[in-house]
């Protein structure tokens, strides 16, 4: 029986694999894939013209979403999850969509940071966060530690079983021939005692909240671990931002409040219109960020749209003229009826509709689409 592995990555690192007898789907960022074609060698052109290889140039977690196939291992090997991009590929969302596309007694793997002697605090918690998502959909997490960490789930419970001794044999019966994966390497790094008592550290995330879509914690501590070796100061700073709640951005508006009234009281009025431009302007450009962090979350890549939010956003404060009073003061006027109305509307509409068709030929699938009206940017 042919097997089917997905692998989720940004660079070339198949070909130890390729002794198997497998189709193996390789997820690929367009940069490096572009990269490879464009200078190739030796090792890039096997891997990428292997016939048991199907490349493809699209966003893991769409994939995932839109295929029909089942594999029998899907192994994730991206970077920690420092930016929303990335953390997609951590949380609790992306692993109940990669569970559904597992095979029965299917293997996801992924790996994190770790260490040969020992856990600083920041590594420690990322793991632990890691290990805490992976037990909300698989049954099974095993922890193999090292300067690599490398977390194999699975529903199936015969994983835990399996030692040294029984990859070896697998090893030596499928003819698998590999510079670094040798029987030494493999006794080596599965050895109990050397890496039991960092997975019993691991292990210990009982009371580590689940790294999710709308609340990235491994963001923050991915950002915390790389701040601990360039800048220590930020540690803290991270980490009290992680703990930040709700309620407590809605105190601090709150209290914010309570001070300009009692600032305010007994002064002139114009106070309050400074606090109003204040408050509204930064409502409107926190809301801006989370539309775009929000995009970031769910379809991983943003910068084709964000000149058109930025387009919608100027539109919107735009769309109501204003003029000056006597004071200086600005104040928004009502927009005349008739022909000054009209020309306000068909002056907005235009820029709504210049701002998107320029934003949607920006982007590779509507570019190809709409080719009667992007000239000179198909297929680019």
């Amino acid at each position: 029986m042919v097997s089917r592995r997905l692998f989720l990555q940004q660079a070339c690192c198949a070909g130890a694999t390729l002794g198997l007898a497998c189709v193996l789907g390789v997820l690929w960022i367009r940069s490096f894939i572009e990269t490879f074609r464009r200078f190739p060698t030796g090792l890039t052109e096997y891997e990428l013209n292997h016939p048991q290889v199907a490349s493809r140039l699209v966003e893991g977690r769409r994939w995932l979403r839109e295929t029909g196939a089942r594999y029998d291992l899907i192994l994730v090997n991206l970077p920690i999850p420092a930016t929303l991009q990335l953390n997609r590929y951590y949380t609790l969302e992306f692993f109940r969509l990669a569970q559904q596309r597992l095979k029965p007694g299917g293997i996801l793997a992924i790996n994190l940071p770790g260490s040969e002697t020992v856990l600083t605090p920041e590594l420690k918690a990322l793991n632990q966060t890691l290990h805490a998502t992976l037990r909300g959909v698989f049954a099974q997490v095993r922890i193999v530690a090292g300067d690599q960490n490398l977390f194999v789930a699975s529903t199936d419970p015969a994983i835990a079983s399996v030692g040294p001794d029984q990859l070896v044999e697998r090893l030596h019966a499928r003819s698998i021939a590999a510079d670094l994966i040798s029987a030494p390497y493999l006794r080596y790094r599965t050895d109990p005692r050397r890496i039991a008592s960092f997975e019993r550290d691991i292990a210990a995330s009982g009371h580590q909240p689940p790294n999710r879509d709308m609340h990235p914690r491994g963001v923050t501590q991915a950002l915390a671990y790389l701040n601990s070796v360039v800048s220590p100061f930020m540690v803290g700073f991270l980490a009290a931002i992680e703990h930040v709640r709700l309620v407590h951005w809605l105190a601090a508006i709150a209290a914010a409040t309570l001070l300009a009234l009692h600032v305010q009281h007994g002064r002139r009025p114009r106070l309050f219109l400074g606090y109003a431009i204040a408050t509204t302007g930064f409502a409107s450009m926190l809301l801006y960020l989370l539309l775009i962090f929000s995009l970031q979350i769910h379809y991983g890549h943003v910068y084709h749209y964000i000149g058109l939010l930025t387009a919608l956003f100027m539109l919107g404060a735009d769309a109501l003229p204003d003029s000056r009073s006597s004071s200086g003061v600005v104040t928004a006027r009502r927009v005349g009826t008739s022909p000054e109305r009209m020309r306000a509307t068909s002056r907005a509409a235009s820029k709504l509709i210049s701002a998107t068709a320029s934003q949607f030929c920006n982007i590779p699938a509507w570019r190809r689409r709409w080719s009667s009206i992007c000239p000179g940017r198909v297929g680019g």
